[in-house]
């Protein structure tokens, strides 16, 4: 099954170029083979765009992509240019805007930000998480929402190096190019997703907003600075949404189900 989903992503490359094959023998799980994926493209490139399963992109991202990794390149700060784009406005008078947010469903940047990535999620020293959430002026709320989620991720309780790699970001205090428009849409929700579990009330949720283009030329924003006001909302609407009590947990049970499900077909397949 495996050497089936391999010969299936190779099959779809028809251009002209080399490629560079990186498959574990085993089932690492997503925090570790990821950040380990990640990690072996940064010991051969100096930068990389990174890309998700079930993505449809939008053509100029990739040109964001090209501008963004050469216009920040020694800039410190900057740690990421994503593809994800969740607002309902513009948000500064730039093509893009920066945020404490690296969202990776599409996404790139450099070996030297990647360096920072700490699979452990160290505290940086003299200060607790605490600090480091509240460095990007989030309300209390916010801060007591990241604290349960690094320690969630820090106990394994969540298999996410998504997670980590943002702690690392805010660790380091960086701040990510994001366009002024959604480059990058993942269309992988389903009830028997790992992470994007879809239900009725996620119909109209900023997670649906279809890819399109952002206008060339690319205009740079004046100055290097989190939008505070467009992370408060993408918090809101992405992070910590208002999701119907009486209709998410039965979406969560079909979910866990068919999770369940899939397994057993799968353990019965490798059986035979």
């Amino acid at each position: 099954r495996c050497k089936a989903m391999r010969d299936l992503v190779e099959a779809t490359i028809d251009w002209d170029c080399d490629v560079i094959r990186d498959y574990s023998d085993k089932n690492m799980g997503c925090s570790k083979r990821d950040s380990s994926g990640i990690t072996s493209a940064f010991q051969r490139y100096e930068s990389a765009i990174i890309l998700e399963d079930d993505l449809v992109i939008d053509p100029s991202f990739y040109s964001l992509c090209e501008y963004g990794l050469t216009e920040y390149r020694d800039a410190k700060q900057v740690i990421a240019i994503t593809g994800n784009n969740f607002q309902k406005q513009k948000r500064g008078t730039g093509s893009y805007y920066f945020s404490k947010f690296p969202h990776c469903w599409g996404w790139a940047t450099w070996r030297r930000a990647w360096e920072l990535f700490d699979y452990s999620m160290t505290p940086p020293a003299h200060r607790s998480d605490r600090s480091v959430i509240a460095n990007y002026h989030c309300s209390e709320s916010e801060q007591e929402y990241w604290l349960a989620r690094f320690e969630d991720t820090r106990c394994h309780r969540v298999d996410s190096w998504a997670f980590r790699w943002l702690y690392s970001c805010w660790r380091n205090q960086g701040l990510a190019v994001t366009p002024n428009a959604n480059l990058v849409q993942n269309i992988g929700f389903h009830d028997y997703s790992t992470h994007t579990i879809w239900n009725d009330q996620l119909r109209d949720h900023p997670h649906s907003i279809p890819a399109k283009s952002i206008e060339l030329p690319i205009v740079r924003p004046s100055s290097i600075k989190q939008d505070v006001d467009a992370d408060e909302y993408t918090f809101n609407s992405i992070f910590y949404p208002p999701i119907n009590p009486q209709v998410a947990p039965a979406s969560r049970i079909r979910s866990l189900v068919q999770k369940l499900t899939n397994l057993i077909r799968f353990k019965n397949h490798c059986s035979t």
